[in-house]
């Protein structure tokens, strides 16, 4: 799942936020009821390779009679993050675009309710084959992000992905997300918020 060190990207920073006494790292994902298996799988590699992080399921579905479980996760519903007017922001989308609008709702309650020092966001159809200790070590030295961007040189050929596809679908594969709880990386989450209201 781990990139080379020289494909990830990061900005960096030195205004990290200070806090004491809390966990340093989460890692997350996102899913509705449809994608439980793969984040099953997702937690059980995760729990071998990084025993020391929290780990936390976003549940994206309005299901809250619906009691799921996985051993070692803890499960936030999408509908507790306090997104404004959470019904209609929810009916806006379909399930898959749904999933990933509440993305940065999340990355914020683990960062400035839970205050967390870093979190991870995977796909929830992701599995881990070896720690992440190049996201963590450029974390570490205070990036505000680590991202993966979908192209590492220009797209000069005539077959997908062109520069058009690279433009519609963004510089950035987002299935992978590193933030460190910083001020510039905090403005961005609630910018992301805003965009993704509507």
């Amino acid at each position: 799942m781990t990139k080379p060190q020289n494909e990830l990207h990061a900005s960096r920073s030195n205004n990290l936020v200070k806090t004491h006494n809390q966990p340093k790292t989460a890692i997350m994902t996102i899913c509705s009821c449809n994608y439980l298996p793969y984040a099953k799988t997702l937690f059980t590699s995760l729990q071998r390779y990084h025993p020391e992080a929290n780990l936390f399921l976003c549940l994206a579905d309005i299901q809250s009679e619906l009691k799921i479980k996985i051993d070692g996760v803890e499960i936030i519903e999408a509908q507790d993050l306090e997104i404004p007017d959470f019904f209609d922001f929810s009916f806006r989308y379909g399930i898959m675009e749904f999933n990933t609008a509440v993305k940065p709702f999340m990355l914020r309650f683990l960062i400035e309710k839970l205050k967390y020092q870093q979190v991870i966001y995977l796909d929830p159809d992701i599995e881990v084959f070896s720690p992440m200790t190049a996201v963590f070590k450029l974390l570490d030295e205070g990036a505000n992000f680590v991202l993966t961007p979908h192209l590492t040189s220009p797209a000069e050929t005539n077959c997908y992905p062109d520069d058009i596809g690279i433009m519609k679908a963004g510089v950035y594969n987002l299935g992978f997300f590193a933030i460190n709880n910083s001020r510039a990386a905090i403005g961005f989450l609630h910018w992301w918020g805003r965009r993704l209201r509507f």
